[in-house]
Formats: C-alpha cells, sequence, structure tokens
C-alpha cells in the first residue's frame, strides 16, 4: 500500500469497528492513507468506531444506505467504518477532479485542511476532531458565500470591531457564529464587537444565512493574548531528559529507560527508544503541554539518533512520526540513519494558547531493526 501510495494512488482506509485504538490495526495504520473515522446523524463518534492518532477524519458511518452484493440494483442500510470511508474515498475523488496534478499527499493534506473542526464528540483518545467537508471552494447554487476575515489577533481588553461579509443568495442575511472568545458576539447584521476576557486561540465559525434559509460559513482563529504580552514563558516539556524516568511521559513498556552502550543517551544516562526489534511493532511517546499565549518565539526542539539494518537506500521500510496535537511535525525512516544524535527544531507559534499532545511514533515492519532514539525534549517559549 505504501509503495502505491508514493506512486501517486490515493487511499481511504477504515480504521475499524472494534472500538479500540487504530494504531494496533493494520492497513489503518498506515499513516500515508487517509484513515477513517465514523460518526453517527449527531456528529458523535460511533460506539463501534476505531480511533487514534493513527487516524485521519471522520465521515459518517450509521444507518447508511449504499450499493449491495445481491443484484446490480439492491441497496442495504448499514454502519461501519467501512461506509465511512467512502465518503471520504469519494471526496478525494472530487478533490481530485479539480486538481488532477496533485500527490497522494496533497490529496490528503487537502481533505484535512478542509474538513470541519471540533464538529465530533467523543472523537476518542488521540483522535483528529476532524469531519469531512467536501463542499470545497464552492457555496452551491444560490447559496451564500461568506468573506473569509482572516486569522484574528487581539488581547484581552481591547475593543473588538469586525464587520463580516457576504455575496450570492437571497440576502439580507442573518449572522450567526460559534466557538467566538468570551466577551465576544456578533450581531444579526454581521458585526463582530465586544472587549476579549480570556486569552487563548479560538476556532470560530461565521454563517450567514439569506431569506431562502440557504447559508454559507468562513472559518477562521481567533487569539486573544493577555495583557502584557508573554506571560508563562520558559521551557514546557517536563522531565525532557528523561533523568526522572518515565514521570510527566507515557510511553510504550521500555521506551524510556537506561539503554546503557547499546544506545547511550545524549545527555545524562536515560532516552526514549523507540523500536529496534527487528519485527512488527509500534512504539509511543508523548506528553500533554501547555503553550502560552502572547510571546514571540515557540522553539521545539529535540536530539534523535537514527540507526538500521535496513540495506534499502530508496524504500522506507520503519518509521518515526512527530505530531503536535494533530498535525504532523516530521516522519523519519530508515533512510535517515545517521552516526550519533542530531538536533531537530521546529517553530510551533502556532499552538500559542492551546494544550497539545506531543506525539513520537515508531513503526517497525516484518525484519531488520531500526531504532529512534529520542533525548532532550524541549519547548522554549519566550
Amino acid at each position: 500500500m505504501r509503495n502505491s501510495i508514493a506512486s501517486g494512488v490515493t487511499y481511504a482506509i477504515a480504521s475499524g469497528n472494534s472500538n479500540q485504538n487504530a494504531c494496533n490495526f493494520t492497513p489503518a495504520k498506515v499513516a500515508e492513507a487517509i484513515t477513517v473515522n465514523a460518526s453517527d446523524r449527531n456528529d458523535a463518534r460511533a460506539s463501534f468506531s476505531n480511533f487514534g492518532t493513527c487516524t485521519d477524519i471522520f465521515g459518517p458511518g450509521v444507518d447508511i444506505t449504499s450499493s449491495w452484493i445481491t443484484n446490480d440494483t439492491a441497496t442495504n442500510t448499514i454502519s461501519g467504518t467501512s461506509m465511512a470511508t467512502p465518503h471520504v474515498a469519494g471526496g478525494a475523488a472530487l478533490w481530485l477532479a479539480d486538481h488532477p496534478n496533485d500527490s497522494a499527499a496533497a490529496v490528503h493534506t487537502a481533505l484535512i485542511n478542509n474538513s470541519s473542526l471540533d464538529k465530533i464528540s467523543n472523537p476518542g483518545t488521540g483522535s483528529p476532531n476532524r469531519l469531512l467537508f467536501t463542499n470545497i471552494g464552492d457555496p452551491g447554487p444560490g447559496n451564500p458565500s461568506v468573506t473569509n476575515p482572516g486569522n484574528q489577533t487581539t488581547t484581552v481588553g481591547t475593543a473588538v470591531n469586525l464587520q463580516l461579509n457576504a455575496s450570492g443568495g437571497a440576502p439580507p442575511y442573518t449572522w450567526s457564529a460559534t466557538g467566538l472568545p468570551p466577551g465576544l458576539s456578533i450581531s444579526s447584521g454581521g458585526l463582530i464587537s465586544g472587549t476579549p476576557t480570556t486569552a487563548g486561540t479560538y476556532n470560530v465559525t461565521a454563517t450567514a444565512t439569506d431569506t431562502a434559509t440557504k447559508a454559507g460559513s468562513a472559518s477562521f482563529t481567533w487569539t486573544v493574548n493577555p495583557v502584557g504580552g508573554c506571560t508563562g514563558a520558559g521551557q514546557k516539556i517536563a522531565n525532557s531528559g528523561f533523568e526522572s524516568g518515565a514521570a510527566n511521559w507515557t510511553a510504550t513498556s521500555n521506551v524510556i529507560g537506561q539503554h546503557g552502550s547499546e544506545q547511550p543517551a545524549h545527555a545524562g544516562t536515560w532516552s526514549a527508544w523507540l523500536n529496534g526489534y527487528g519485527f512488527i511493532r509500534t512504539d509511543r511517546l508523548s506528553q500533554s503541554v501547555t503553550i502560552p499565549a502572547g510571546c514571540t518565539s515557540y522553539r521545539l526542539s529535540y536530539w534523535l539518533h537514527i540507526d538500521s539494518n535496513e540495506t534499502t537506500g530508496t524504500v522506507q521500510y520503519d518509521k518515526l512520526t512527530v505530531q503536535l496535537g494533530s498535525n504532523t511535525l516530521a516522519t523519519y525512516s530508515n533512510l535517515n540513519e545517521a552516526a550519533g544524535y542530531q538536533q531537530r527544531t521546529f517553530d510551533v507559534g502556532a499552538y500559542a494558547g492551546q494544550t497539545v499532545t506531543l506525539t513520537f511514533t515508531g513503526t517497525e515492519d516484518i525484519s531488520l531493526q531500526t531504532s529512534f532514539v529520542v533525548d532532550d525534549v524541549t519547548l522554549d517559549v519566550s
């Protein structure tokens, strides 16, 4: 599957119907595919649906009527992630119809970026809270189109006046909004006003409904910085060098330890060693971190050592994926093998004002070990 994805084929994959972590199932755990969880008509995760960090998106999967096997015109109404997945495959096909030269990775990114955020109740531990949205770039015949005002930034205690605009449909429009920062409200005429009271980053969706009750929406983020700018600066990762063992971290058994001369630590005597077994295995390492708003520098870094017995110079058999929240920061593989540790650094200012989980996920195939050793993980805010 990975080889065909690399050649340009886009896959939508069912996460599975076991109400378990999809990372424990294949092919659901294939990171390059679009792995789909099932939602019901109330936008809740279906009780049977798998979940977790190896999944990408939700699609309708409860009481879905579709074609059936008994004859060419038969239908059946059933439930499952295998019913949610064709919705996502159809979304991918619609995207490719307008973007025929896109790679599988580009299609994957487009569907994720255009999905609806935070619509799913009880998404399951680690699941991205994203619901498939296929009406991309087209409000539909006769529907209003909302002009996206772009991401907004303000400060606690500073008055706001933002007029939203729409076109099309049958005006005048009646406006509503969800996710506004506390202290702000929207008038029926589309004016967002008030004085924000609470620092943080908020996901706002503004909707214009016309006289024919047709609606159009736009989504954007609104960051509210604290008064006085940066508060809570400093290093935010607890037990960053693992010298207190597994304290503050959630990890697969035996990942955090004193590995001695076999896999020396970057500094001190403790580190996190993912994989290195030479058989099919998934290892994880994670920590939840709160990133303050209002600062100017947000620098995540870690030291990484990779060694491998794989002999290929072209195929990624074993992988380490680094995620912050639902977004992938980096992916490494046996092809990145190098002597000693290398420092990897990322600007994570986009996460200011949020509490997110930093996750390292190592996956290893059936033979020839690859070791991913992580040490001295820091998130410096100033």
